[in-house]
């Protein structure tokens, strides 16, 4: 009888030992749901004391549905053997939401019935956030895309406006002082076209389709046209100096 028990015990250490080297979470319940045990990789993904562990503690991080088909898998296992995976969210009080998969198979004694039913756990959260990130880069090199296509359609609009205005102060020049009106309506066209066709850089950066190259700017011109921008959305009641 000492001789059945210490084997017992030893095939109860080694089998231990076996599911502790799994580095996926692991847990095993009988026919009777009770929980027989669990690996090194379930006690630290719940973060649990597996002497004071029951399996209404685990279905308490899941929620009502998932503990449903947890358990109406489990009563299928036991009925007809197989083996059923499904994904759900565990919710732990402190720790973010994580999407699991759920592997369930059969144990099954020498006779060929199922004894019990092995869960193994899958941590798929930070596949899931890997996916989120790529749909969220597929979706803004999309838009970089489009606002590429829009900002060229945008540049040949600019460039005839840009060459009649060049002409239009060309002859203002030629006709002397009494076009000093004129001259000053060419030249705030072209500030503004030159503003569009900053703004044209800008989109053409953000849609990658052109390098930007640093180089040194003269802030004097830069604030002057903000300041323009700028006075015209204040109240009266503030006033802008400019040195």
């Amino acid at each position: 009888m000492s001789g059945e028990t210490s084997s017992s015990k030893h095939e109860f250490c080694y089998d231990q030992s076996l599911i502790d080297a799994i580095p996926a979470p692991i847990f095993i319940q009988n026919q009777k749901r009770s929980f027989l045990g669990a690996n090194r990789a379930f006690r630290a993904f719940f973060d649990i004391n597996p002497a004071f562990f029951d399996l209404s503690d685990f279905y308490g991080s899941l929620d009502i549905e998932t503990v449903a088909r947890s358990r109406e898998i489990d009563t299928m296992i036991f009925a007809h053997g197989g083996e059923t995976s499904f994904e759900a969210t565990i919710k732990n009080s402190g720790k973010p939401e994580r999407s699991v998969i759920f592997h369930k198979a059969p144990i099954c004694n020498d006779d060929g019935e199922v004894t019990g039913v092995v869960t193994t756990l899958f941590d798929l959260t930070k596949q899931r956030k890997t996916e989120l990130q790529l749909r969220h880069a597929q979706k803004m090199e999309a838009i970089g895309t489009l606002a590429g296509g829009i900002a060229h359609d945008f540049n040949n609009v600019l460039t005839p406006i840009v060459g009649y205005a060049e002409i239009m102060r060309l002859m203002a020049t030629r006709e002397g002082e009494e076009n000093i009106a004129s001259m000053q309506y060419v030249s705030e066209i072209l500030a503004a076209a030159k503003r569009a066709k900053s703004l044209v850089e800008q989109i053409l950066t953000f849609s990658r389709s052109r390098e930007k190259k640093a180089l040194p700017q003269y802030l004097h011109p830069i604030v002057k046209e903000v300041l323009k921008l700028i006075r015209v959305t204040l109240p009266v009641s503030i006033e802008i100096r400019q040195e």
